[in-house]
């Protein structure tokens, strides 16, 4: 019911479409249920969140970009870029054309932004733009997408979600899995713990079997 004709989630109280964001998290919810179920009509829904996502985003050469994430201080692409991972996986279940454009425009999107530094730093700190949970569940997505990308792009986007993984391993975050909400904050999302398993999952296979011993620790812990 939270889906209007747009295909998009809107808010129960304003019925103003919700944030970028949030329409990641339907969709990881709505992709969970889908895996579960293979129900005909959670696929529509997802599809139809999936396209009208699509429908506003803006193609700037080979990038898409989403105008409604747009912070201070950058563009807000971990914002929207939080959703590439459900729509990545949505289209290796389905073949659908518009998940893969929307999930492949998103990643190349995410991974030129210049709040990343040359190390894989975020270089923004406690504010949205270094919100380091959406950035290492956004690096995820595009390790993953980076499978369908031709050999030199794959590359070049998985050392540079790689950059970021150990860039935050080495300054904002312990052995055991204890991550930061922002850099240099002094607090610990579940959520950011958790978008680190996966990132280094999807690095591990990616051909980076190394990170497998950082999941062991974490999951211990």
């Amino acid at each position: 019911k939270l889906l209007g004709p747009d295909g998009l989630v809107h808010d129960p109280q304003t019925g103003a479409i919700d944030h970028s964001f949030a329409q990641g998290s339907a969709l990881y919810g709505l992709l969970a249920w889908f895996e579960d179920t293979s129900d005909p009509a959670v696929r529509v829904a997802i599809e139809h969140l999936i396209s009208g996502q699509l429908k506003r985003a803006q193609r700037q050469g080979d990038m898409l970009v989403d105008p409604t994430v747009k912070l201070t201080e950058s563009s807000g692409s971990h914002l929207a870029g939080y959703q590439i991972y459900p729509v990545i996986r949505f289209y290796e279940l389905t073949g659908y054309a518009d998940a893969l454009t929307l999930a492949e425009g998103l990643t190349r999107w995410a991974i030129s932004d210049p709040v990343l530094g040359a190390n894989g730093e975020i270089t923004k700190a406690l504010s949205w733009e270094g919100h380091i949970h959406s950035w290492l569940e956004t690096m995820a997505g595009c390790t993953r997408t980076a499978r369908t990308f031709p050999a030199p792009e794959r590359e070049k986007t998985i050392g540079r979600c790689r950059a970021v993984y150990d860039w935050v391993q080495r300054s904002n975050a312990t052995s055991f899995g204890w991550i930061a909400t922002y850099p240099t904050g002094g607090s610990s999302e579940t959520c950011a713990i958790s978008s680190a398993i996966r990132l280094a999952l999807e690095l591990a296979a990616a051909g980076y079997p190394e990170y497998l011993d950082d999941v062991e620790r974490f999951v211990r812990n």
